[in-house]
């Protein structure tokens, strides 16, 4: 026995059977993420200049300046 599928206008399945909807949005999505770039995250910030290329410093386990002696 074989399968129809038969799809909507916009080619989406018919809204008589939710499982076979979600089962078809899902696959939409998942192509739709391949096809995305991937972005650089907003929120994520870089430690200032000075602190950029700076040697590793011992100093308190918080990251508070020790001057050195």
């Amino acid at each position: 026995m074989h399968e129809v599928l038969l799809l909507g206008p916009s080619g989406a399945p018919p809204a008589a059977d939710p499982i076979t909807m979600m089962e078809f949005y899902v696959k939409k999505a998942a192509e739709e993420e391949k096809m995305r770039l991937p972005k650089q995250p907003k929120d994520e910030m870089l430690p200032p200049p000075p602190l950029q290329d700076a040697p590793i410093k011992k100093g308190h386990h918080m990251g508070d300046y020790i001057p050195p002696k």
